[in-house]
């Protein structure tokens, strides 16, 4: 079992130093909460996370779309769209939601992955994708390879933003709600603290049907920080090679 290394050292991924408390949000516009007393959930939106254990990485969809607006809008509501529903969509649109699901094929089958979900498969079962997708996105977050700075990171999620909002006829009626909880609590930026993805594992519980604890998967990632970020690191230089090749 490796160990949380509490921010005290730099790392070959070069993390920015970040911690758990210092973190935690000051305003309404860094909120992220996924409670069910205060985030109400349909009946849709849970059947359809729980239909095939939806993806959560959305900061890895937003980020690896090309720096094309169009095609970032497809890759972030792609989970939303069945089958040749894709073809109802401008031709921009529809590649990113061709995008997603090359991405996900690839995240799918490939060995760091893999290795990534055993951290969380004895507990979360069929789920533990899904922690794994949050693991990533909080390594996304944090990496100066992609993010130099903090402020890079809260300005490429609120440009995400503006992009969903421009686009917003496009997004399916059952997908609004969910976007606009995305932007009132600033999940892309708040993937980068430990309390963000303490909220986002809470998430998955709660749309989940099965699940009842996400405090065991907030303590695994802690006590498999560096075996995870180990496997990102392993990931993310071919993901990125694959995104770049599907133009």
């Amino acid at each position: 079992m490796d160990t949380w290394p509490g921010w005290s050292e730099p790392n070959k991924m070069n993390i920015l130093p970040t911690d758990s408390t210092s973190q935690l949000p000051n305003s309404s516009t860094r909120q992220l909460s996924h409670s069910s007393t205060l985030q109400p959930v349909n009946s849709l939106t849970r059947q359809l996370f729980n239909s095939s254990t939806k993806r959560m990485n959305y900061l890895a969809h937003a980020y690896f779309s090309h720096n094309e607006p169009a095609t970032m809008v497809g890759n972030l509501i792609s989970d939303f769209i069945k089958g040749k529903k894709q073809f109802d969509y401008p031709i921009d649109i529809q590649k990113g939601i061709r995008l997603h699901r090359a991405i996900d094929t690839f995240t799918d089958a490939h060995p760091a992955v893999a290795e990534a979900k055993q951290v969380f498969r004895p507990q979360y079962r069929l789920y533990a994708g899904a922690f794994v997708d949050v693991s990533f996105d909080y390594f996304i977050a944090n990496d100066r390879n992609l993010f130099a700075t903090e402020d890079a990171l809260e300005k490429f999620a609120q440009n995400a933003y503006v992009n969903m909002r421009q686009h917003a006829e496009w997004i399916p009626e059952l997908a609004r709600g969910y976007f606009d909880r995305m932007q009132q609590q600033n999940w892309l930026f708040n993937y980068r603290t430990v309390w963000g993805i303490q909220k986002s594992f809470g998430g998955i519980v709660y749309r989940s049907v099965h699940l009842t604890d996400s405090e065991t998967a907030a303590t695994l990632f802690e006590e498999h920080f560096f075996s995870l970020q180990g496997a990102y690191e392993n990931f993310v230089p071919e993901l990125i090679q694959m995104v770049e090749s599907y133009r």
